[in-house]
């Protein structure tokens, strides 16, 4: 994955498949991030970005999921998935009950 225009973390940062996780702390105003993969054998990298979906999740908040695919076993791809999460109090607000959550007697 590559993020570019951040105050923080501005970089190309490589995930292997089934290696650790990369958590990293991104902030400012406007940064972008790609997620890139280079074909077997070649040296060049390109944007392998496939869909983004954007979901309040509570309690974590605003939740941004990218999904690219960053290579081929057989005829089977495999999906490469960067969750973003908004830290910012101003888009995530506090937490309420649920005004909806019924409970029936068990008896």
């Amino acid at each position: 994955m590559v993020i570019v225009g951040s105050d923080t973390n501005d970089g190309a940062y490589e995930h292997t498949f089934g290696g650790p996780d990369v958590v990293l702390d991104v902030t400012g105003s406007v940064w972008s991030i790609d997620i890139e993969s280079s074909p077997r054998d070649e040296e060049a990298w390109a944007s392998c970005l496939r869909s983004r979906s954007t979901a309040f999740e509570p309690p974590a908040g605003l939740t941004i999921t990218l999904t690219g695919y960053d290579g081929d076993i057989g005829a089977q791809r495999l999906p490469d998935v960067i969750r973003c999460v908004s830290r910012d109090p101003a888009l995530n607000p506090p937490i309420t009950p649920d005004p909806f959550d019924f409970s029936y007697p068990t008896d």
